[in-house]
């Protein structure tokens, strides 16, 4: 067990790309502090670990809400108090998809949900818990991004109100990759470009013949958390842009940066 006595924070854990990470971390072993702001949704996922036999006495559920600033503060305070356990690695995963047709369509409102949504966490989870990484031997703090915003990757311009978001967050990522780059906390961007899907909805559209299990371009969720923790456990990935666009590029990395 590779994270044994490790703690690991992260946001987003219900989704697809959190969940994954939640697994990951729990069979091997870490404390696992998972946030949501939906309690169902975190026994849903409790319940989904259970199912396919991973431990989860270390699992630390939290209901809250992480693009209010004082809300996520106070589960800073509570590491810092020691009512929760110290952490060594955080994962910043959370924003869902949203979609509207013209960027001059988008009512103020919509602009503000969808930030709020987007990027707000990433900034607000960033200010809290960076501080408990800055200087601690083997830590690191992982971004996960999307490919909304990547011009290359989403026809000719960045896909919309997502793709604004997406690239808000690759200039928060430049910047703590800079600011934190005499820091013994190794920050990295996890950019992801393809699919992925929860079991259920994974093993559904494959039985449909929407993919195939050899496909490229998608994958399950259960399968893909195991990047978190080559990237966690590396100390040669540093100020990284990790870009991820197929399965390939998934295996083709932890082939390189294995973590045990």
């Amino acid at each position: 067990m590779a994270f044994l006595g490790k703690t690991v924070l992260i946001t987003g854990a219900t989704g697809n790309v959190g969940s994954s990470a939640v697994k990951e971390f729990l069979e091997q072993g870490a404390n696992v502090i998972a946030t949501s702001r939906s309690k169902s949704s975190l026994e849903k996922l409790t319940s989904k670990l259970q199912e396919i036999s991973v431990p989860t006495e270390k699992l630390i559920p939290i209901v809250v809400d992480i693009s209010n600033d004082q809300e996520l503060s106070k589960i800073a305070d509570q590491i810092r108090d020691k009512t929760l356990p110290e952490i060594d690695h955080v994962i910043s995963s959370s924003g869902p998809w949203w979609k509207y047709d013209h960027l001059y369509d988008v009512t103020f409102e919509q602009w503000n949900e969808v930030m709020s949504a987007n990027v707000n966490p990433h900034f607000i989870t960033y200010r809290n818990f960076i501080p408990f990484l800055l200087n601690k031997p083997g830590s690191s703090y992982t971004l996960v991004t999307g490919a909304s915003g990547l011009v290359d990757v989403i026809g000719n311009i960045p896909s919309g109100i997502t793709g604004i978001s997406q690239c808000v967050l690759f200039g928060i990522s430049r910047v703590a990759r800079f600011e934190t780059k005499d820091n013994a906390v190794r920050f990295n961007e996890l950019l992801i470009g393809f699919r992925i899907e929860d079991d259920a909805t994974y093993k559904k559209y494959i039985s449909e013949g929407k993919f195939s299990e050899s496909s490229d371009i998608v994958t399950t969720s259960w399968k893909f958390g195991s990047i978190f923790l080559s990237i966690a456990k590396d100390n040669n990935v540093k100020g990284e842009v990790i870009k991820i666009m197929s399965t390939t590029e998934k295996d083709d990395f932890e082939k390189v940066h294995k973590f045990k």
